[in-house]
């Protein structure tokens, strides 16, 4: 047997288990399912609503690809997502997948992934399981996929799987600076539990969910198959402010130490020397090095071997604080304790910034080095 979504019944000798789409496409309406997409999901954002439309559509057009690329819908309650969610999910049909539990997403036993196209995880994962997020990164992006069922041998496949992710949570995905494998948006709450009455609410929901059960999942995959996407690719990822806050989330390291210093504006002081000798307490932009590896240690497991080589280094190199007008070969005048100074709070907040590739929800209300 092999398993290659749109493929023919048998493919070089072997059974195709792909049993086609869950629904026919057919011409209709799916308009409240089209408001829902362009208003509700993205919070109003154009440009995500425009990823959102896309990466639907690039789906359907091109089901022997993967997306490499998880859209994550983040919301309170009751939001819409799981309406989404599960319209596409039926639109797959035995190939759509709904999980609920981590272990089913990122567990060793995943034989139900065995001849699934679409997965819909809600609330199925936790940004902070470190060993997970392998697991997860494999899922969205590697073009292989080893099956292992409980008892059995595991046996390796193509993976063609897709994913949407939903949670009520804040941090929903482990974004590095890059974080190409997500989409990540915020959805609009006008409809959530708790912001919108009960009978609005259901009078909204029952519309929509009517719509879907009457042929609107069949037109909106008539419509999306239809879609000129030209060269669009699911890697043209909008640089959302749940996207950005998602890379907060996920700092670690000298980054993570780093981040906090801008937010706050305040470098690590040391009022007595590591040799024991007075310390200093001087100008606000400028910090002893010894007092900084100090501080890196209230940080993350393991940053307690931070050298001072290490910190040089990344402010240097990554933060590029030099060329900024700072200094990474700064001493403290008549002391000799060595340190850095650092560019004006604004300036070294953008360098910051630019490494994530967009803005940044920096603290406003702080505008400058303070003591």
């Amino acid at each position: 047997m092999t398993f290659r979504p749109g493929g023919d019944p048998v493919i070089r000798g072997n059974l195709n288990l792909w049993q086609g789409w869950g629904i026919e496409p057919k011409e209709g309406d799916w308009s409240k399912m089209h408001w829902h997409m362009e208003n509700i999901l993205p919070c109003g954002d154009p440009a995500m609503s425009k990823y959102i439309f896309n990466w639907t559509a690039w789906g359907y057009q091109h089901p022997d690809k993967k997306r490499e690329v998880a859209l994550a819908l983040r919301g309170l309650e009751g939001a819409g997502k799981g309406t989404f969610g599960h319209a596409l999910r039926r639109s797959y049909g035995v190939h759509g997948t709904y999980l609920s539990q981590s272990t089913h997403l990122t567990g060793k036993f995943n034989f139900h992934f065995m001849a699934t196209k679409f997965v819909f995880a809600d609330e199925a994962f936790w940004a902070g399981d470190k060993q997970g997020e392998k697991v997860l990164m494999s899922l969205i992006t590697d073009d292989l996929l080893m099956i292992e069922k409980k008892g059995d041998d595991a046996a390796q496949r193509r993976n063609y799987l897709d994913l949407l992710m939903a949670t009520n949570d804040k941090w929903v995905v482990p974004a590095g600076p890059n974080a190409r494998r997500y989409a990540v948006t915020d959805c609009d709450p006008r409809y959530a539990k708790g912001k919108a009455s009960e009978p609005v609410r259901k009078a909204y929901f029952a519309a929509l969910n009517e719509e879907m059960a009457n042929g609107g999942i069949a037109a909106m995959m008539w419509d999306m198959s239809q879609v000129d996407l030209g060269d669009w690719t699911p890697h043209d990822i909008p640089q959302t402010l749940a996207l950005i806050e998602q890379k907060q989330q996920s700092l670690r390291g000298l980054d993570r130490w780093y981040e906090r210093a801008l937010q706050t504006g305040r470098l690590p002081r040391q009022l007595i020397g590591s040799d024991g000798r007075p310390g200093w307490d001087g100008r606000p932009d400028c910090a002893t090095t010894s007092a900084m590896c100090e501080a890196t240690k209230e940080g993350d497991r393991g940053m307690n071997y931070t050298t001072e080589k290490e910190l040089k280094d990344y402010l240097k190199k990554e933060m590029k604080i030099n060329e900024d007008g700072g200094n990474t070969k700064w001493r403290v005048p008549k002391m000799g304790h060595a340190g850095c100074k650092f560019p004006p709070l604004e300036i070294a907040r953008a360098r910051f910034a630019e490494k994530f590739g967009g803005s940044w929800p920096w603290d406003e209300e702080v505008v400058q080095w303070g003591n």
